[in-house]
């Protein structure tokens, strides 16, 4: 029972939760519960939003329309303005432009004119270098090439002459032909007069310190140095030029080029003088050897007096001999004969050698009366020193000595560290000529180009020998020649052998 009454009751409150529900949907579809009065209801809410919606996107485009007007010319202001903003921008730009090149073509100018100045810094550097610089020695072309003195003193006199006419002319006038001039006027405390004065001073001071350079230069010149001096003179001018350019002031080009004469006419005529010293020297030498030539001329002619008188007394007093011992053998008995026979053919031996010995004495009194008679008469003398000079290096000289040995010798004395070697003694009536001609044959291969008096040659002595044939009839050489092809160099040889041995660490015992 309990449990049917348990269930009623769950039955009602069901029930009742059921009705609930049921008035809350019947309440809740009251609004529609006509179809057309639920259709009609949707209809005016959607018109009502539509006319909204078109309001509202009327309002949206009028509204855009403006904002587009006012920014259209909102725009078309600011266009305008950027249109002059950018006409500034660019006239400035151009300008900037046109300053700009001008800026660069100023510096290109500094550039350049810095570039200048730093060469001729470097060349006043290099040119102030020590004596190491000086003995670059370079090739001089003589400019003048006068052969006597006087000529170049007067052509000094000349030059000197020049200078002073330049350097008497007012350059701060502005002439031209003046050593130093200026190129303008100015002013100077706003005074002409006084501008001009300045001027004259600077001009003085220009040329003051261009002649003492150009002068200590002059002074110094010599065979080592006399390109650089050039030089030098030269970059004196192009500093002191650029120095005084400030001033509007310059040294005339022509007085430039009167200093370099200067310096040319004075190293050609040192040269010269040089020169003439060395051709003093050699005919000193000339006429010593020519006086000993005849000393030895005499002497020899002495010798050969007192040999032929000699071999004269021997030949007489031999021949006395020998006849009386064919006298002798004609009475000796036929055992005695044969001991004379013997001696007498000693005796004749001994005549014969006598009268050699006479011819000989008589050859060479001749020889020796030639000699004292002909001064053109010698030796000329081919001649080599390995040690001192190397192969194929030949001296090629002449001696009117009786003996050319005594030449050899002398030669070999201490100026050299070995004696020389004979390869040609040849004997002529004219050794200057045949010295003279085989020296112009060889002109080309002389050691020394500068002096002709050194007698050296780089040559072969097949050359010497081929060309001392080739004249040799020419130049009427009547007397054999012997040749020696091989220097002996024994000194040389020796030494050599001997340093090899000393580097070789052997020790002798």
């Amino acid at each position: 029972m309990l449990l049917l009454a348990l269930v009623a009751v769950v039955v009602f409150i069901w029930g009742m939760s059921l009705q609930a529900r049921v008035r809350k949907l019947q309440s809740q579809l009251r609004p529609i519960a006509s179809v057309e009065l639920y259709a009609k209801t949707a209809q005016r809410t959607a018109d009502s939003t539509l006319a909204k919606a078109r309001e509202e996107a009327e309002q949206i485009i009028s509204d855009a329309t403006t904002d587009a007007n006012r920014i259209k010319e909102q725009g078309e202001l600011d266009l305008d303005a950027a249109r002059e903003e950018a006409a500034t921008i660019t006239d400035y730009a151009r300008k900037e432009s046109s300053q700009l090149r001008n800026r660069i073509d100023t510096l290109r100018a500094e550039a350049k004119t810095a570039k200048n100045e730093l060469e001729l810094l470097n060349e006043g550097l290099r040119l102030k270098a020590d004596d190491a610089h000086l003995l670059e020695v370079g090739y001089y072309e003589p400019v003048y090439g006068f052969e006597d003195l006087p000529r170049y003193q007067q052509a000094i006199e000349k030059i000197k002459e020049a200078q002073k006419a330049m350097l008497r002319i007012a350059g701060e006038s502005q002439d031209k032909t003046a050593a130093a001039y200026a190129t303008t006027a100015i002013s100077y405390n706003n005074s002409d007069t006084e501008g001009k004065k300045l001027l004259k001073k600077v001009l003085q001071l220009m040329l003051r310190a261009f002649n003492g350079e150009c002068d200590a230069f002059i002074a110094r010149v010599n065979y080592r140095n006399v390109t650089t001096m050039q030089k030098r003179i030269q970059s004196s001018f192009d500093q002191i030029n650029k120095i005084a350019s400030i001033w509007g002031c310059q040294l005339n080009e022509d007085y430039l080029t009167n200093r370099l004469q200067e310096l040319n006419l004075v190293y050609e005529y040192a040269e010269l003088q040089e020169k003439i010293k060395e051709e003093q020297a050699w005919l000193r030498e000339q006429e010593r050897e020519e006086e000993k030539a005849r000393r030895d001329a005499e002497k020899a002619i002495r010798d050969a007096d007192r040999r032929q008188r000699e071999a004269s007394e021997r030949e007489a007093v031999i021949a006395k001999a020998v006849e009386e011992m064919r006298r002798t053998i004609e009475t000796a008995s036929s055992n005695q004969k044969a001991q004379y026979q013997k001696q007498l053919e000693a005796l004749e031996q001994q005549l014969a050698d006598t009268s050699r010995d006479l011819a000989d004495a008589l050859e060479q009194g001749k020889r020796a009366q030639s000699l004292a008679q002909q001064t053109k008469a010698g030796y000329v003398y081919i001649l080599s020193n390995i040690g001192s000079f190397g192969d194929s290096v030949y001296k090629i000289g002449m001696t009117r000595r009786e003996d050319p040995e005594e030449r050899r010798k002398e030669l070999g004395d201490a100026s050299v560290p070995f004696p020389f070697d004979k390869h040609a003694y040849i004997w002529t009536e004219d050794a200057p000529t045949l010295e003279r001609a085989l020296h112009q044959h060889f002109s080309e291969q002389r050691l020394n180009l500068e002096n002709n008096r050194k007698e050296f040659f780089k040559i072969s002595i097949e050359e010497i020998q081929a060309e001392i044939e080739r004249i040799k009839e020419k130049l009427g050489i009547r007397a054999a020649i012997r040749w020696t092809q091989l220097a002996e160099a024994k000194d040389f040889r020796l030494s050599e052998a001997k340093r090899k041995h000393l580097e070789g660490g052997e020790v002798d015992t």
